[in-house]
Order: structure tokens, then sequence, then C-alpha cells
């Protein structure tokens, strides 16, 4: 390519252009248009006074001005406008009762009606369809629009022939168009308006041209200069070279047929090119079928004996060329596709880094790859700069959120602690890279939008949203803690919901206007959450928070307002002002926001396009919102490429422009090259191919052709070669694998499962960006984040047994430590050790997830909800008498039948009330329970405080531990009560024991009988959990405050639930050995219930599950004595008044 900009520059040099004419240069994207600006600008110190354009645009303009008012302004024949046109026409009478067309019109009409996004779908099709047959098959355009058939096809494809050619005859009746002519016109007025076109016309780097145009280029030729800048492969002639697959077809026949030996063509050359370069090949064909002038310039990438042709015929510099054994396997490569040479035949032994082939089990890990690389590239070249540095992708959006993590967007401040490694990402698509893109595509479907609470919460968190309301991210996280506790999820009220179900028979529960309501109620009517005729008030908004619940309906309105209008067909001019009318209500521009203006580009369009075509018909949302969501997901080919950083990009055709450092990313089987598949009425695809015509395929095997001649110093290709799940190895893409075979057959290298080094030139990354494998020494490209070395670390020390990392993780004793101890602090610990280590010793806290506002309704009964609402039934029944609790206990009913926390159905009631039933039986089984044992409970409460005294490597410390107990007095006993509407558990049998322990070491001066009162729902049963008076209460109280300290300074494996199971079996206690498999169920969890594993403190201290035998001892020492003494019996609520002290 550096070749041909010496040419380009040569013959501006020497050939002036008068002073005014501007030089005009046909490139295939503004990529190739910037590259060779700079370029030009680097040589002649300024570049002016060119005019870059692209082919398409530039023949047209050039057919105009040879073919006067034959040719419009405005082409009524590009893909956009040609849509629109066969649109209407497959609308009219003329095609519907057109027998030819039946097939096509009962496509779109149903027995059900008419559906004109299928219309719509089908008519964008056609149209890509017909602007492909202009260019690459322009004698069926002239024979159709001549009402002739074209007898290229077979008989099944004469039917879709006859539709095609009936719908190009009246788009051409209403616009006459036939390539053909108009290119016979324009050459034969070339010389009458030679005054018109340009003095000369430069193509540079295009290296795919449909015939016909090539044609007419030629017939320019005649009058002005035309230059052909093509990048060619190879300078010997490589026409009519043949593929491996060819040649090996070739033997065979050779075998069967008995061709004689002389017939078998002897074929030697280089199978990269042959492979990969069809396309190329193809169009140099046609390029040389055409009278021209060749000047060759190839590079001498090697000196050697054999190049003395080249010497001789080329003028190339001889500083760029190598040595031969200087020059690095790329260069080898890259000669041998020049000089045709396939080293196969004569295989070399040469293995360096300019060639990097790497294996990862995912996109993401592919990036983090090539970081690791880059950083390693520039720290061996100095003079590397991001610019030199170019990365592919067959699809850029799937790799432009890894991108975005591991690499730095722009020039942002990261600080010197990350290496930076600016980049940008061109050709994305503006849907999925532009927020408010998303959210406008979004909101035309607010016509068919239920309203969910999340789809609302998402439109207020953009940016030009929120300076339209004025509004901010603190007042969002208050809305949403208000939608959240008013039980919003969707529906506009119950007429919307009504609308979008189908039916007549819902409520306005769950909708905005109820829960809305409720909130405005609350700010007008009190400070707490009551009943308030028949409904449910919420004080939650308080003061000038009031104004953000008015902006909050206020978009609500505006978002109503536009579902109703976007609901009927409009005219294209009434649907850019019904559009341009709610984007100016709903958002402000905030520093000329990108997403705005791409949104306001193809609102404009869509009218241009519609006018253009003369479409004056109502068109539906449906047709509306397709055609923008079409622009949106176009990439844009010219934004965020070549800027100055490293460029991310997809892989485009013509893109070949030279770079030091060029990378290709997912090269996976089966993903690269690309293929597209026909449509079922394709007539190209059901025809010959001919030379010129364009196939996915064959561009991405010539792309990467490009690839691997434009790279100057480094290649780096990268593919997804192990499965993520199991590891298993995956093949990649078929060019990779092509190179790869050159590389071992021709150069001697090696590619096996071992560590990547000298035997292997594949370097397979680990499955995780923080193993260790990534930081060793004998690998070449290691890796530089120091946080991921941190944890990697870290995850080898968890692999060690738990008791040298538990040593390796002790902390020194608390120089200060706290004297006075509640007990409560205690209960904490035993629940869960391991966090009161983190949150208190290491200040690590891990929060629990935050839950996403839910748009679906509760179909089931929430558990926590339940628990909640029976403790509170529970609580009224305790402590009001019979007349007050039945009014409370109501109240509380209709609360939680209007709050919205349970399922809004019939049986919902029935329910409530039958926990409010079980309830108030739990309540009088306990009551009798504590009346058999207490005659007239008063609840005393006491302030207890205990001096405990600990040995420590200090000494002895002394601590104080109080609580606060509330006894009962029956006959010779003290007791403290506890209950719960649960089953009983670890926790509660914990907490119970730790007050008797307490209420028994001085804290009552009386001995203390502990009684916990807990609900079985399912047996309907009453289960009393006792603890009787202890001599040595103090001294057990003491050995768990023991530990308590421990824990300050370790993690410990104490959690109750490990000490339960372990000595409470079957109801009763039990000393039976403890075995792994019993901890690793515990560990694990099952369908019904969460394991220890799950919980992200015992997780980060003990990956994996710990070893019960290293915990047996000190599980053994706090727990024994604690279920030896646990006595838990179960009455049913019938028996239950038959409860005595024992």
């Amino acid at each position: 390519m550096e070749d041909l900009l010496t040419l380009f520059d040569k013959v501006q040099q020497t050939s002036h252009l008068p002073v005014l004419a501007k030089e005009v240069v046909l490139v295939q994207n503004p990529g190739m248009q910037h590259w060779l600006n700079m370029q030009q600008a680097n040589i002649s110190g300024i570049s002016m006074n060119a005019a870059f354009v692209l082919p398409a645009q530039f023949l047209w303009l050039q057919l105009r001005l040879l073919s006067g008012d034959k040719v419009p302004e405005q082409s009524p024949y590009s893909r956009e406008v040609l849509a629109w046109r066969i649109d209407k026409l497959l609308q009219s009478d003329e095609v519907i009762n057109n027998i030819d067309c039946q097939q096509v019109s009962n496509y779109w009409q149903t027995a059900d009606g008419k559906d004109p996004l299928k219309r719509f779908q089908l008519a964008v099709q056609v149209a890509d369809l017909f602007e492909q047959y202009l260019i690459y098959r322009p004698n069926w355009i002239d024979a159709w629009a001549q009402g002739k058939q074209v007898d290229d096809f077979t008989e099944a494809s004469q039917a879709h022939q006859r539709w095609q050619a009936y719908l190009w005859l009246l788009l051409n009746q209403q616009s006459p168009y036939n390539p053909k002519t108009l290119i016979a016109d324009a050459k034969q007025n070339i010389a009458q308006y030679q005054h018109l076109l340009p003095a000369r016309i430069s193509i540079f780097g295009i290296n795919a041209l449909a015939p016909m145009w090539i044609d007419f280029l030629t017939s320019l030729a005649t009058v002005i200069d035309v230059h052909f800048y093509h990048l060619n492969p190879c300078y010997e002639y490589w026409g009519d070279i043949k593929t491996d697959k060819a040649k090996a077809k070739q033997r065979y026949l050779s075998q069967i047929e008995k061709w004689p030996e002389d017939a078998i063509c002897d074929d030697s050359s280089n199978p990269l090119l042959a492979n990969l370069g069809q396309q190329g090949r193809e169009f140099l064909t046609l390029l040389h079928q055409a009278p021209n002038i060749e000047i060759p310039l190839f590079d001498q990438l090697i000196v050697d004996d054999s190049d003395t042709d080249i010497d001789q015929d080329s003028d190339t510099d001889s500083k760029t060329s190598k040595s031969a054994d200087k020059a690095n396997v790329l260069t080898h490569i890259q000669k041998d596709i020049l000089t045709l040479v396939d080293k196969r035949q004569q295989p070399l032994t040469k293995i360096d880094d300019s060639i990097t082939i790497t294996s990862a089990h995912s996109a993401l890990r592919e990036v983090q790859g090539l970081h690791d690389y880059l950083l390693h590239q520039f720290n061996q070249d100095p003079s590397l700069t991001p610019k030199d540095v170019l990365v592919m992708c067959p699809q850029i959006e799937q790799y432009a959120p890894y991108i975005d993590s591991v690499f730095v967007r722009g020039w942002e401040d990261i600080g010197e602690a990350i290496p930076p490694l600016p980049c940008s990402i061109a050709d994305r698509v503006s849907k999925d890279s532009e927020p408010l893109v998303a959210a406008f595509s979004e909101l035309l479907r607010m016509p068919d939008s239920r309203f969910g609470v999340s789809q609302i919460l998402s439109y207020l968190r953009l940016l030009p949203l929120q300076l339209r309301f004025g509004l901010n991210e603190n007042d969002i996280e208050l809305i949403s803690d208000w939608l959240d506790k008013a039980n919003i999820h969707w529906g506009l009220n119950a007429q919307h919901k009504n609308q979008m179900l189908g039916n007549d028979d819902n409520n306005e529960q769950f909708t905005w206007q109820l829960g809305l309501t409720r909130l405005i109620r609350g700010f007008a009517f009190g400070d707490e959450q009551q009943l308030y005729q028949h409904d449910l008030v919420l004080p939650w908004v308080e003061g000038s928070n009031a104004i953000i619940l008015g902006k909050l309906m206020l978009l609500l309105e505006q978002l109503q307002r536009m579902s109703v209008d976007m609901a009927s067909a409009k005219s294209a001019q009434q649907w850019q002002a019904c559009l341009e009318s709610f984007i100016e209500k709903l958002f402000v521009d905030s520093d000329n926001d990108n997403g705005l203006v791409i949104i306001g580009q193809a609102i404009e369009s869509f009218t241009l396009y519609c006018q253009q075509a003369n479409y004056d018909g109502d068109i539906e949302l449906s047709v509306v919102r397709e055609y923008l969501n079409q622009h949106f997901s176009q990439p844009d080919p010219g934004r965020q490429f070549m800027i100055g950083q490293i460029t991310f990009c997809s892989m485009l055709p013509m893109r070949s422009i030279p770079f030091k450092v060029i990378a290709v990313l997912g090269l996976n089987d089966g993903e690269f090259p690309r293929q597209k598949q026909p449509l079922g009425f394709d007539l190209m695809a059901m025809s010959q191919a001919i030379p010129g015509d364009r196939s996915r395929r064959g561009d991405d095997r010539y792309l990467f052709l490009e690839a691997l001649i434009s790279a100057r110093n480094k290649l780096y290709l990268s593919y997804q070669g192990r499965d993520i799940k199991n590891n298993n190895e995956r093949q990649p893409s078929i060019v990779l694998r092509e190179l790869i075979n050159y590389l071992e057959y021709g150069y001697g290298w090696k590619f096996n499962n071992e560590a990547f080094g000298a035997d292997n030139q594949l370097r397979q990354l680990p499955l995780q960006v923080f193993s260790l494998a990534n930081y060793q020494l004998h690998n070449r490209y290691q890796s530089f984040d120091q946080k991921w070395l941190a944890l990697a670390k870290t995850n080898a020390d968890n692999l060690v047994t738990h008791a040298d990392s538990a040593e390796a993780q002790m902390l020194e004793e608390i120089a200060e430590p706290q004297r006075n101890i509640e007990l409560t602090q205690v209960t904490r610990f035993l629940q869960n050790p391991a966090k009161v280590f983190a949150e208190q010793r290491l200040k690590l806290f891990f929060k629990a997830e935050q839950q996403q506002l839910q748009d679906a309704e509760p179909f089931s009964v929430n558990h926590l909800s339940k628990y909640l609402l029976q403790d509170e039934f529970l609580t009224v029944e305790l402590e009001h008498k019979t007349d007050v609790n039945e009014r409370a206990g109501g109240r509380l009913k209709q609360q939680a039948l209007l709050l919205g926390n349970f399922p809004d159905n019939r049986n919902t009631e029935e329910v409530i009330s039958n926990w409010q039933a079980t309830m108030a039986s739990f309540s009088m089984a306990i009551m009798k329970q504590i009346a058999a044992l207490v005659d007239k409970p008063q609840g005393e409460s006491v302030n207890g405080q205990i001096p405990v005294a600990i040995e420590g490597n200090g000494g002895e410390q002394q601590f104080k531990l109080s609580q606060t107990l509330t006894l009962e007095r029956g006959g010779n006993h003290c007791y403290q009560f506890t209950y719960r509407p649960a089953r009983v558990k670890a926790k509660d049998i914990i907490s119970l024991y730790l007050r008797h322990l307490f209420a028994n070491s001085g804290a009552s001066s009386e001995q203390v009988i502990s009684i916990g009162y807990f609900l079985d729902e399912k047996k309907q049963a009453l289960q009393v959990v006792k603890f009787d008076p202890l001599i040595n209460a103090k001294q057990r109280l003491t050995k768990v405050l023991r530990f308590y300290q421990q824990g300050l300074c370790q993690p410990l494996l104490l959690n109750c639930d490990i000490g339960m199971t372990m000595f409470w079996q079957k109801g009763k206690f039990t000393e039976n050995d403890f075995r792994q498999g019993q901890l690793l169920k515990l560990w694990l969890g099952d369908n019904y219930s969460t394991g220890l594993g799950d919980d992200p403190y015992l997780q980060y201290f003990w990956p994996q599950c710990p070893n019960i035998t290293e915990h047996a001892e000190i599980l053994s020492t706090v727990y024994k004595d604690l279920f030896s003494q646990l006595m838990v019996t179960d009455f049913d609520f019938a028996d239950s008044v038959g409860g005595k002290d024992e």
C-alpha cells in the first residue's frame, strides 16, 4: 500500500492539475480516505483540494453529467427509496390482482387481515436484490424493462422471475431507469461533455468493482486520465492458480478417467494466495481485460540470490529490504505470497514472535490476552505508538463490552498504577453503543407497552431525560424506593390492564395510578401507614420531595400521551412532527449528545426517502419502528477510526491499510469466514455465478489475506480454542487453519497442547485472568495487572489446608479490646463467625445484591412477607384484649390485602385469614403454656452486667458482658420466655442458650429456666424449647466468650448450623461421628434451601467445603454441652394447655 501511495504522489508531482481543479479520489470507506489524506500530508507537507468520494456516488454523478435530464438528481433506485416504492406497489391493485404476484400478496395478506410490517420487510429485501441486479445483472434489468423474461433460470425459479420482472416493469414505468441504456448514452456523450468531467480520476485501494462500472471507467479513460491504484499481492501472473481443493479434485479425476500425465498441471503456487485470493484474482482478471498501461511496483522484502528479477523490475528503496537471515517469519510469508512460492516444497525451519496465535476460552479472555500482548510490544519497541495498532473482529459488537472493561476509552486519567492503552471502537451500531438510541427504540413500543416499573426507571436514568425534568441520581434512588414500597409493577390503571390482558375483570392493584394516589394521599394525610376510606395511605413522600413525585407523574403523563398519539397511522410528515415533538418534551441535548443527533438524522431520512418515493399513504407504527431500527442497526464506518489510539473495528472489505501491529480476534470455526444465507427468491443465487460477483465468504477470505500482507511488524491472531464449560478443544476458522498448516509444513512450527514455548507455538490462555500461570516466568507474555495477581495469590493460598491458611490469616490480638460486650454481639458471632471477623477486623463488607424492581406482580406467596405478617398478627394477639385485637387484626388483614405483597387473586383473603387463625391458636397455646407456669405475668425487666475474666497472651483480661432480660416469677423459679412464629432453628437455640447462661451467671438472683415457643405450621404444633438452670453457667459463658475473642483474630468455622447438625438429629441429642458427606450436604444446600457455601463470607475464607476433621474439636467444645442440655417438645394446639414445669 505504501508503494501505491508513492505512485499516487509521483503522479501528482509530475502531472499537475489546473490550480482550481480538484483531485478526485475514489475510496471504498472513510478509513482509507483518512489514511491517504494523512500520508499525503506527511509526504508533501500538505494535503488539500482533494475530493474523496465513494465509487457509487461518483459514478452516478458522472452518469447525470453525461446523460442530461435522463437521470434525476436523486436516484429513485437507491435501496432506501426503492423499498418505499416497492411497498407502495405491493399495496396496489395491479400487483394484488396479478396472478404472477399471487405468492407475494399471500405472504402479507392472510385470513386475519393485512400485515403492513411483513409487507415492508418484504419490500426492503426485494429492494436490496434489485440494487444488486442493477449492478451485477444489468442484462436482466434491460430485459425486464422491455417486458421480456431471461432464460438463465430453471423451471422452479421461473415463478420468482415472473413476479420480480413484473414489479420492475411497474417501477420502470413510473421512472425509467436502464443502466445499460444510460451507460451507452453516457459513452456517446463523453466527447460532448468532456469539459464537465474531472481532469483526473484516481481509484485507490479498491479490490472489487462491478464489470459494468469497469467498462464505464474504461470509456472515461479515452478522454481523461484514470489511474487505478490496485493492491496486487503477487507480482507474478496468478490468474490461473488453483486451490488445494481444486488440485486434489483434479488428481482424483485424473485417476478415474485415466488422463495422460502431461495433462495434469504441476502447479506449485502459494496455497495461501490460492485459497484466500479468489475475489482479488477475479477482479484482477477484469482489470486486465480493459485496455490499460500497467506500472508494476513491488517491495523487495528479502534480499537473496533468487530476487534478481525483482530487483531489476522494481524501483524499491533497498533500505526497506532485509537479508534472509534477519527477516522474520511474517516477512517470509509475505514474500512467499509476493513471489508465488510454496514453502512447503522446500521447508525452512524458522520460528519467531512475528506471528502469534492465541487460543482462549471466551471473548473476554481473548481481549485480556491481547492487552497483555500489546503491553509487551510497547515495552519491546519504544517507537511503537497506539495509533500503529489495528484490531479487527468479525462482529465488533460481540467484543465491545469486553474492550470497554479491559482497555481505556479515549484519554482517561487512570493513574500510573494501570498501564494506559487508549483505544477507540469503530463500526459500532448506534442501537448498541448509544443508550439514548436504545431507549428511543423502546419508546417506539409504548402503545404495546405494559408500562413496567423497570422500564420507566431505565428511562429515568438517561441523562438527557433527567435534564429535561430536573432530576438527578439521588432523586432516582428516592423514586425507586417509593415505587418499591408502593408495590407498583405494571399497568397505568385498571383500564390499561384490561386492554393488555384482553378481559374486563382486572382491578387497579399494582398499577401506577393506585400506587401514586396512595403516595399523594400519604403526603397530605399523615406520617404513618394507615387505612383511610378503605384504602391504604403511604407516608413516604415528605416536604419538598413532593416536587420530585410531581415530576415523575409528569413523565408518566407524557409517555401516556405518546402511547395514544403513536397508536394511529400517519403520513411520513406527520410522523416526523410527532416524533420530534416527543423528543423535545422528553429530552434535552446534553453537550451535543450524539444519540439525539443520530435519532434526528434517522427521522429526517425517513421523511426524505418517503418524499423521494412519492409515498403519501398512512404508515403504521410497526413500519416506522422497523425502518428506524434498521437505520439504528447500521454501523457507521467513519466514526472513531484511526483517531490516534488503538483502533478496534469490524472486518470490513477494502481496509488494507498498513499498520505496524495488526490483530484479528474471533477467528472461530463457523463464525469466520461469515456466511450469509441467500433469500429464497434471490435469482442471483439460483443462477450461475459470473466473474465480479460478490460473496460474504469470499470477501472475508480476501480480508484475511489483506490483514496478512498489511501487517508490517507483528500479526496477532486469536480464537476461542477451548470450551469454557468443559475445556474441550474447539477448532479455529478454516482460514486460520490454512495458515497454521502452512507454518507447520513450511517453517517447522508446532501446535500442540504443551506449554507455550520452543516446542509449541500455540499460546493457550488459562481459563481465568487471575490464574497464576499468567504471571509465571515461563509465560512469554506475562500479565501486568497487580489486582488480578493479588487475587491469584489469595486463591493459591486457599488451595492449601485450612489449618495453614487460617494460620496465615491470623491477626494480632486487639491492643485495646472492647471491654463492654453486648450479649447480642456474641450471638451474632456464633451465627456466622467468619462474617464478624471480616467486618470487625478486616473491614470487609459484602453488600447484599440490590433487588431490582420487578415488572411482574407476585403470583406466589413470598415467605418473608408471610413471616412478617404472621409476626404482626402474633404481636396483636399477645398484647391486646379480645375486643381490641379483633379490630387491630382486621386492620392488619386489610392492609395486607391492599399493600400488594401477596398475589391478587380470590384465594388470598382466605389464605391470610387462615394465617390469622393460626396465629390466634399459636398465641392461645403460648399464653396457656405460660399461665401454667406463671400465675400473673408481669414482665420484670433486668439490666444485667456480668464481669468475665479471660486468659490471653498478655495475661488475664477483664470484660463486662451486658444484656437486658425480661423475667417472669412463678413458684420457686424465674422464667424467661421467647417466641417466634416459625420452626425452631439453630439461631433461635443459640440466642436462647446464651441468654440462659447469662441469666444463670449472676444476672438474676435466682435460678432461671429459659423457654422458647415456636410454631410447626405443617403439623399445627407448638414447639417448646427448654433449658433448665445450670450450676456452671458462668464457666460455660466464659468459654464461649474466649472463642469470641479468638474469632476476632482469625476466621473460625463455628457456625451454629453446623453445630446443630452435628449434635442434634431426629429431634434428640446425638454423639455419632459427623461425616464429611454430611457437612458437604449442608455446605452445598439443595433445591429447597441455600447452602452454607453460598454465604459470601464463608466462601471468601473457604472457597471449597472444608475438612470437618480440622474443625470437629472446636465445634464439639462449643456445642456439645449446649445440645446435651437442650429439651424440645412438640404439642398439638389442642393439647398445649397441659404444658407444665418439667
